[in-house]
């Protein structure tokens, strides 16, 4: 087997191979680095990903066909994105989510089969049903309720502002980076001050967990508006699905982490390795 790097010319070829998400994302033309793996001119392995900041890639998606794992394939795709990274002074960081399925224990076995470092610093995704979020009063201080505004309801001015907004959060990832997520205005709110933007909740739906509302994006780093919107989202989501329905809420704040800790039935289900 040989690995080699995949190009706009032969991208449709390891389709199969990389996550939809980011082949749609390969196909817009955004910067997905990917490294191909073959045996005789067969693709049967891929790792993909982006460029974080100056010095983290983050693996979007690595895998290996079912018939040529345990043949050293992955370990030769992290080799030779390893290689690349030493040119640019950078760390790779794998991310998986808890899930109880063939491909995902593969990965973690892999994972845990290197020298990598489990990483608790880096963003985490916590899961919990909505009862468990409104009931623990961690987010019940803020903004009051009259100055938070579902999507649905604001103008289209603001609505230009917050896509303004939004576009300078993701400018890493380019324009298109929520293209892979079914966006919920009615649950997607803003914090105005006499119409100045405050702060932006995203909600939106992943293919892979479409019943339970994901928040996208956060934009504030003010604890108490970041209260606000949350709990307005939280309440929100409480009188559409009631208390049982299960919520994803990634932090990357290390105050909301240790927040998240407190509530019970709340749980941490993303895994960052880092190598």
């Amino acid at each position: 087997m040989r690995v080699r790097m995949i190009t706009p010319k032969t991208i449709d070829k390891f389709q199969y191979l990389i996550a939809p998400e980011v082949y749609a994302d390969m196909e817009a033309g955004l910067p997905v680095t990917a490294i191909g793996l073959a045996d005789d001119k067969t693709p049967v392995g891929a790792v993909a990903g982006v460029m974080e900041n100056e010095h983290v890639f983050s693996v979007r998606s690595l895998y290996v066909a079912p018939d040529h794992r345990r043949q050293g394939g992955a370990t030769m795709l992290i080799s030779a994105l390893e290689r690349l990274l030493d040119t640019r002074d950078a760390l790779a960081c794998i991310s998986f989510l808890e899930d109880d399925t063939e491909d995902s224990r593969a990965l973690i076995a892999f994972v845990e089969s290197r020298d990598c470092v489990l990483e608790n610093g880096l963003e985490r995704l916590y899961r919990g049903t909505v009862g468990s979020f409104v009931e623990s009063g961690l987010f019940s201080k803020g903004f009051k309720s009259r100055d938070i505004h579902s999507l649905a309801d604001v103008d289209k001015p603001m609505i230009t502002t917050i896509g303004k907004r939004i576009r300078v959060t993701f400018k890493e990832l380019g324009d298109k980076y929520l293209s892979s997520f079914k966006n919920d205005r009615r649950l997607s709110f803003a914090a105005l001050k006499k119409e100045d933007l405050q702060g932006v909740l995203l909600t939106g739906y992943m293919p892979v967990c479409p019943d339970e509302p994901l928040v996208v994006m956060t934009s504030n780093q003010d604890p108490h508006i970041i209260g606000g919107l949350l709990s307005t989202f939280f309440n929100s989501c409480r009188a559409k699905f009631g208390d049982t329905t299960y919520l994803r809420f990634p932090v990357a704040d290390d105050r909301f982490d240790r927040m998240m800790g407190h509530i019970d039935g709340v749980n941490n289900i993303q895994h960052n390795y880092l190598f």
